[in-house]
């Protein structure tokens, strides 16, 4: 029994996961990062006023570095999100494809070369 080529099958149990991209996580420290370019316009405005008050600049540089720290932070747990996805993808087509091998008959390896079956799939726009 030979095994048919199905277009797109090997992604199609890890679709879902790619779906759960964590936009809005992506997007939180480009915003957060915005902070400190902020807080320092503020600070500046505070300072240049004549009658600035020193105690005001201090919360603005406070809050700067807790956005900071938030957005490294948010960093650091999207890089981690995209990796676990990532590698559970990779877990899955690779599942899938040893399936596919340990269903296939004796006769299916017995008629083929070494490597003639990952050359096939790559003329077909499999595997590259």
């Amino acid at each position: 029994m030979e095994a048919h080529h199905h277009e797109g099958a090997g992604l199609s149990a890890a679709a879902p996961q790619a779906r759960r991209d964590g936009g809005p996580l992506r997007a939180l420290p480009s915003a957060l990062s915005l902070v400190p370019a902020l807080a320092l316009r503020t600070i500046v405005d505070q300072l240049t006023r004549p009658h600035g008050s020193f105690g005001s600049v201090l919360g603005v540089i406070a809050l700067a570095m807790l956005a900071a720290f938030a957005a490294g932070l948010l960093g650091v747990a999207s890089t981690y999100l995209t990796l676990s996805i990532s590698e559970d993808i990779v877990e899955k087509v690779r599942s899938q494809l040893f399936d596919h091998l340990l269903s296939e008959s004796v006769g299916y390896f017995t008629r083929r070369r070494a490597g003639e079956a990952i050359r096939g799939s790559q003329r077909r726009g499999g595997y590259r």
